[in-house]
């Protein structure tokens, strides 16, 4: 089963048009070149705007389709897209691949950026929030600003 988005803000919803697949549920920002990619806060960074409220077909992108990115509401997960063992009420963060996981990053470099609540052990309440904090290079145990 894959994502599926049950409940999202159309307020604040932003279209991004896309040039690649898009997965529903998904965490999707913009990289250096203002292009949809893929949120991750491992690689890049490219930072989580919000999630794909639908998917999008390559012919749909190569058509100049535009991805609609919410930044609030709720959505079932299927187990290939988080991480972690999930609790109810933890906190949720942005993983690589556009993922969620209930673990904190710890990977010198990360990027740490909360997006919502564990509503279930794979349901969670969306509210991406900007990046907090990026993590140093090794041998240091200081917070970077964000890149």
């Amino acid at each position: 089963m894959a994502a599926q988005v049950t409940k999202y803000v159309v307020e604040g919803a932003i279209a991004v048009p896309s040039a690649i697949v898009a997965t529903e549920g998904l965490l999707y920002g913009v990289d250096t070149s203002g292009n949809l990619a893929l949120a991750d806060c491992h690689t890049g960074p490219v930072h989580a705007l919000g999630f794909s409220v639908k998917g999008v077909s390559l012919a749909d992108a190569a058509a100049g389709r535009t991805v609609a990115l919410a930044r609030q509401g709720i959505i079932q997960l299927s187990s290939t897209e988080i991480t972690g063992s999930w609790t109810i009420g933890q906190e949720v963060y942005l993983e690589q691949s556009g993922k969620y996981t209930t673990v904190f990053p710890a990977v010198n470099g990360d990027t740490i950026q909360a997006v919502g609540i564990a509503i279930g052990t794979n349901k969670v309440a969306v509210t991406v929030m900007p990046p907090i904090a990026k993590l140093q290079a090794a041998g240091t145990s200081t917070l970077a600003g964000v890149a």
